[in-house]
């Protein structure tokens, strides 16, 4: 049990690292991990931000926007959730404490990284996410 809630912290501190370094919902990381660890569900979380840089919105604004329309997004869902008993309290709460500890982390190395780097580094993600997803569907 305490080795699974160390894993279910590092893996909230991995996604909320991915949220706050790139702006996409923790959950594109975050899913496929609990998913690995036994647990099931969710969405994909949010890839905003690569929309918004197609329409040449700076990075790290498009990352800002992208993380403050995930708040209410976030909220909509586990309102449904919630009302359904789909929440597993103790794991949630583990990977909330990574999560706001590695977005933390992420927000500040973003804010000093160079538009042009987190570009590709969000490329780069977005495209191992796809083929991730594409060889898993397979």
């Amino acid at each position: 049990m305490i080795t699974q809630n160390i894993a279910y912290l590092y893996i909230g501190l991995l996604s909320g690292f991915m949220s706050g370094m790139f702006g996409i919902g923790g959950g594109s990381v975050r899913i496929p991990l609990l998913n690995l660890a036994g647990l099931r569900g969710g969405s994909g979380g949010s890839l905003f931000t690569p929309f918004l840089r197609a329409m040449r919105i700076d990075v790290h604004r498009a990352i800002a926007t992208s993380l403050f329309v995930t708040i209410f997004t976030a909220i909509a869902a586990v309102v449904v959730y919630w009302h359904r008993g789909d929440i597993i309290w103790l794991s949630a709460v583990f990977v909330l404490i990574g999560s706001v500890i590695g977005a933390k982390i992420g927000s500040r190395i973003s804010l000093k990284t160079k538009p042009k780097w987190l570009e590709m580094e969000l490329t780069t993600l977005v495209t191992a996410l796809a083929f991730i997803t594409i060889y898993k569907a397979l």
